[in-house]
């Protein structure tokens, strides 16, 4: 067959593929429209576009269906749609990326553990309205309304840990502490990963004055532990009473890593931050809430993620000379 014979023939070919396609196009439409009864579903409500029984004016999610319109932080837009659930940010500002050239991650300025690196999400938020205890392992904490509460009449620490494990190249989880009460000198507050909080893991901790005797300077320490037990401290003038946010980080990049702790004040005051580098590069580990000796109320606690991107190998030389050039995925807190 020459080369002209070819041509007209693979048209006609053509042709009437497209025409046999065409006639299974219009099958499978006369298909799903006699599966449907030949309706589309029913008309959108244009009061209430979401379908939620909520009136758009009254929702704090027009757009995501959101019958429970629960609003944590109280800024009028829902958990559901809420770039930062648990920080108030009516003006839900997600410009940390894009000011560093980077996509904007849905994780809000107001909240973003790296505010200026991209990939993050929120993992997990427990605001304790809808929580259930079977979530939880442990004992000593409270579900009381949409708050949880541990006490110091108890004998051993008050410990919860989340059934279920975050991973990622970062993980932080943001403790919302509405008020804590140390009964003693010694006294503490900890949210902790890849560990139980008390015996391991990587723990942020708030104690009360350490002295020993009561009779110290009556400022709180912050302290952040690593896996291995070292440890560094900050001081906090005064006693932390709340509310405040306990935070903690752990992070990796391709030669290593790094765990933060962070106190955040709802009264203005600066930040106060304690960090340390890590003995490897662990990527998956659950996530803790604990207390010794002391009243505690939490309001929330947000876990956030981010991709696992980089080379877990735990030796620094190793990860460094394993990843590949233009790594840009790596994430550091």
């Amino acid at each position: 067959m020459t080369a002209g014979e070819q041509g007209p023939q693979r048209r006609d070919s053509e042709a009437s593929h497209a025409a046999s396609l065409a006639q299974k196009l219009l099958c499978w439409a006369a298909l799903a429209c006699a599966c449907d009864g030949g309706t589309d579903g029913p008309p959108v409500d244009p009061d209430d576009v979401d379908g939620d029984g909520i009136a758009n004016d009254l929702d704090v999610c027009p757009g995501t269906r959101d019958p429970a319109q629960h609003d944590e932080d109280g800024d009028r837009i829902g958990d559901l749609c809420d770039v930062c659930p648990t920080v108030a940010d009516p003006e839900q500002g997600d410009r940390g990326e894009v000011d560093a050239n980077a996509f904007p991650d849905g994780v809000g300025d107001a909240c973003d553990p790296r505010p200026s690196r991209g990939g993050d999400r929120i993992a997990a938020l427990h605001t304790f309205a809808t929580d259930t205890t079977p979530s939880w392992q442990g004992s000593g904490w409270t579900i009381d309304g949409d708050r949880v509460r541990a006490t110091s009449a108890t004998s051993a620490p008050a410990r919860w840990q989340h059934r279920r494990a975050e991973q990622g190249d970062a993980v932080s989880a943001r403790l919302a502490v509405e008020v804590v009460a140390f009964a003693a000198a010694g006294a503490w507050l900890s949210v902790a990963l890849d560990g139980d909080g008390v015996q391991s893991g990587r723990t942020c901790t708030l104690f009360a004055d350490r002295n020993g005797d009561g009779s110290g300077d009556g400022s709180s320490e912050l302290e952040v532990r690593e896996l291995g037990g070292a440890v560094a401290v900050r001081t906090v003038p005064g006693a932390a009473a709340g509310p405040f946010d306990l935070i903690i980080l752990r992070g990796i990049d391709r030669l290593g890593g790094k765990v933060a702790c962070r106190l955040v004040f709802a009264d203005g005051r600066a930040p106060i931050e304690a960090s340390i580098t890590t003995i490897d590069t662990l990527t998956t580990g659950q996530y803790v809430m604990a207390a010794e000796v002391a009243d505690v109320t939490v309001t929330s606690l947000v876990v956030y993620a981010s991709p696992v991107a980089c080379p877990t190998t735990t030796a620094t030389t190793t990860a460094a000379a394993a990843a590949p050039a233009g790594l840009a995925a790596c994430n550091h807190p």
